[in-house]
C-alpha cells in the first residue's frame, strides 16, 4: 500500500466547500430531504437499508451535475434509483465484507471499509454494475490508500463535530464531505482508471 502522488487533503476540501457553495440551498434542501426519507424509512425494518444506496447515489449525482454546470433540481435526488440494484447489492456485499473482515482480524475489515469508498461514485459516475464498481474503488483507494484513510478519518471528524448541535450542522457538513469526496475521486480517477 504505498502512497503514488495522491491528492491534496487540503485542496480538496477546499473545492469540495466552493462546490458546494455554487447551490447550497439546493445541496442542504436534498440532505434534508433525505435525512427525512431515511429517518422514516428506518421505522420499518430493513427499508432504511434499501433505500439509503440510492438516496447517496442520488445526492452524489447531484453534486456531479452542480460541479458540471448542468441543470438540476431537488428531484435528481431520486435519480439513483435508476441504479436500483447494483447500489443495493453493492451496499449489502460492502457490509458483508467490511463485517467479516473486523470479525476475523479487525484490520481487513477497516481496509475493506476504506477501498470501498469510491463504489458509490463509481456506480453513479460511471455506470458501473456492483462488482466492476467494488474492485475499481478498490484499486484506486490502494494506490493513495493511507492518504485516502486519512482523508477519510478527516471527514468523519468533520461530521461528528457538526453532528453535535443536534445534528443541524450535518446539513452543511454533509453535502460539503461529499463534495470534497467527489474531488479526490476525480483527481484520481482521472491519472489511474482506465475507461
Amino acid at each position: 500500500m504505498t502512497d503514488r502522488i495522491s491528492p491534496d487533503i487540503g485542496d480538496c476540501l477546499s473545492e469540495g466547500w466552493a462546490l458546494y457553495r455554487k447551490d447550497p440551498v439546493l445541496l442542504s434542501g436534498a440532505t434534508i430531504l433525505m435525512a427525512v426519507i431515511c429517518g422514516i424509512a428506518g421505522l420499518i425494518p430493513l427499508l432504511g437499508t434499501v433505500v439509503y444506496p440510492p438516496l447517496l447515489a442520488g445526492l452524489y449525482g447531484m453534486i456531479m451535475r452542480v460541479d458540471r454546470g448542468e441543470a438540476v433540481t431537488i428531484s435528481n435526488l431520486f435519480d439513483g434509483f435508476q441504479q436500483f440494484l447494483p447500489l443495493l447489492i453493492a451496499s449489502l456485499l460492502i457490509s458483508l465484507f467490511v463485517a467479516i473482515g473486523l470479525f476475523l482480524l479487525v484490520l481487513p475489515g477497516l481496509y475493506l471499509l476504506i477501498s470501498y469508498g469510491f463504489t458509490t461514485l463509481l456506480i453513479v459516475d460511471r455506470k458501473q454494475d456492483f462488482w466492476p464498481a467494488m474492485e475499481n474503488s478498490r484499486r484506486l483507494i490502494h494506490a493513495h490508500f493511507w492518504s485516502y484513510a486519512l482523508f477519510a478519518l478527516l471527514l468523519a471528524v468533520i461530521c461528528m463535530v457538526a453532528s453535535l448541535p443536534l445534528g443541524l450542522g450535518l446539513i452543511i457538513a454533509a453535502p460539503v464531505c461529499l463534495a470534497a469526496q467527489y474531488r479526490y475521486y476525480l483527481a484520481v480517477n482521472s491519472t489511474e482508471l482506465s475507461v
